[in-house]
């Protein structure tokens, strides 16, 4: 009962991260024994990225913690279950984009959501590459690397992590078309 009321606050009003949002269906999830109800009336909008035939929640997941046992306490605090808990929560209200990246865990994240996810048409990734080798075979080796642990066939969002000294956007973009 008090979920919906704090969610339609957060979805219609506020401006809420991925990672707060998270932080929400975590916690109501855990009081829940691993079940999120949601009313009916929760509203998500959608919104096309770019011009692509994309088509993604306006609120997404961030996984930043998802694997990440050092800092987050994957593992020792949540496990696996906690997370398809959060995401089959996030899937009835509407939310289909999970955000991660190569760096989170050292590759845990992409992994956790591979098992969890999968091939999934309904839910969109999002993942980023650390630009630390810029070249053509660099890229060529994140982005595979990055499929394997997501268990996907295609990344549906590619990004760059941060901007890097070591190469132009330019030369950058190129290599990651």
């Amino acid at each position: 009962q008090g979920l919906l009321p704090l969610l339609s606050h957060f979805l219609k009003v506020e401006h809420i991260s991925p990672a707060q949002l998270w932080a929400i269906i975590h916690k109501y999830a855990r009081a829940a024994s691993n079940k999120v109800s949601l009313m009916d009336d929760c509203v998500v909008e959608y919104r096309r990225i770019g011009r692509s035939d994309l088509v993604v929640s306006s609120i997404g997941m961030g996984a930043w913690q998802w694997g990440s046992g050092a800092y987050w306490g994957y593992g020792k605090d949540y496990g696996s279950r906690d997370i398809a808990a959060i995401i089959s929560g996030a899937r009835e209200m509407g939310i289909n984009l999970i955000d991660t990246a190569e760096l989170y865990g050292w590759g845990r994240s992409e992994k956790v959501i591979g098992e969890l996810v999968g091939n999934d048409e309904k839910m969109l990734v999002a993942t980023k590459y650390l630009p630390v080798r810029p070249s053509w075979p660099g890229v060529e080796r994140a982005v595979t690397g990055s499929l394997r642990r997501l268990k996907r066939s295609v990344i549906d969002l590619y990004q760059v992590h941060w901007p890097t000294p070591l190469a132009s956007v330019h030369g950058l973009m190129k290599n990651m078309e």
